[in-house]
């Protein structure tokens, strides 16, 4: 339930940023694979990675896995 939560926001919030998912793997320094499987809901990452993809979308960490 949390991944499919932080898999939609990840999604939504790089798409509202025009961002391709390489971009974002990118600017986060997570790999384009682990990018790709957040947002199928098939990672289980860490929240150092969290914490990379969130920064790198300008959003606060909370709000990845918040409604």
């Amino acid at each position: 339930m949390l991944n499919e939560r932080l898999g939609i926001n990840v999604k939504k919030y790089r798409k509202a940023k025009w961002m391709t998912q390489e971009q974002l793997a990118n600017l986060s320094g997570i790999s384009l694979t682990e990018i790709r499987a957040i947002e199928r809901f098939r990672a289980n990452p860490s929240l150092n990675t969290v914490e990379l993809v969130a920064k790198a979308l300008g959003v606060q960490l909370g709000a990845g896995i918040s409604k």
